[in-house]
């Protein structure tokens, strides 16, 4: 929306796509999805129509099946840069030495582009999938994450923690460059992931009080030669007044599997449970 290319709102037709001389590509049912706009598209994991949005970034706005499209190389380095924005791609900041930053794909090719709007040519770490899920909850503003939250003095002959000696601050690295309108379409349709009928991970999620957002994902990745998938999930709850983000990342796992979906719903529940656990007892 920001690159302006799509419109809050616009339906796309998902059906499997195909440029010539290359194979063909669809959304994760392999079969149509019909019309959508941009919330179904994040509730259901429509590939197709990010597809649409990589097409129109390199110039192609009149896509027909297997036939060449119009194409821009410079739309990679465009979607690099909104993607750095949110900390995919470039250091997290975290305080700790020689941090990855991922991989960046090599072959600048309209196939590719396509890809690269679901997450299958560049590749990122756990942590920077966790600084952007914070980032979408925190409407835009990418934090630097911390290991320590604080330093206590030591009290002798005593089993608890002392005064605090020092504390680590919340610090802004920087505020996504996009309309405040567009950052609350992204977030209701995380909350539609979670929480709605069709959403990829409402049958793990729907009714939990903690009111919970995020999105499911997976990539696919070559072993010896043979595929198999790389199983990703990111949420954050309260949606309203966020406390905590996740990110998971489940290597090599193959299709058909929920294993990131429930790890994350056995993070959330705990979390939650040990929150309410201690109000009560306070």
């Amino acid at each position: 929306m920001h690159a302006g290319v799509i419109e809050p709102g616009e339906a796309l037709y998902d059906t499997p796509m195909k440029i010539k001389g290359t194979p063909e590509k669809s959304s994760h049912t392999n079969s149509s999805m019909g019309w959508l706009n941009d919330l179904d598209a994040l509730k259901r994991s429509s590939n197709v129509y990010m597809f649409y949005i990589a097409l129109r970034m390199g110039g192609e706005y009149n896509y027909k099946y297997n036939h060449s499209v119009s194409f821009n190389r410079e739309a990679f380095q465009e979607m690099r840069n909104y993607f750095n924005q949110f900390g995919l791609g470039v250091s997290t900041g975290i305080e700790f030495p020689y941090e990855g930053t991922g991989y960046k794909g090599t072959d600048p090719v309209a196939g590719n582009l396509l890809d690269f709007t679901i997450g299958q040519y560049d590749t990122y770490t756990t942590m920077q999938l966790a600084q952007y899920v914070s980032a979408i909850a925190n409407d835009g503003y990418r934090v630097k994450p911390h290991f320590l939250k604080e330093i206590h003095n030591p009290l002798a002959f005593e089993e608890r923690l002392g005064p605090v000696f020092e504390t680590t601050t919340t610090e802004v690295i920087n505020r996504v460059e996009m309309n405040d309108d567009y950052i609350a379409r992204v977030q209701e349709g995380f909350r539609q992931v979670y929480q709605e009928h069709g959403g990829t991970a409402y049958s793990e999620f729907g009714g939990k009080k903690y009111n919970p957002a995020g999105k499911t994902g997976t990539a696919e990745n070559s072993v010896d030669g043979d595929y198999t998938e790389n199983l990703t999930f990111v949420g954050y709850a309260p949606f309203d007044n966020p406390e905590i983000a996740f990110a998971i990342v489940v290597p090599h796992t193959g299709k058909g599997e929920h294993v990131n979906i429930k790890i994350g719903e056995r993070i959330m529940d705990a979390y939650f449970e040990i929150e309410q656990s201690n109000k009560v007892n306070d």
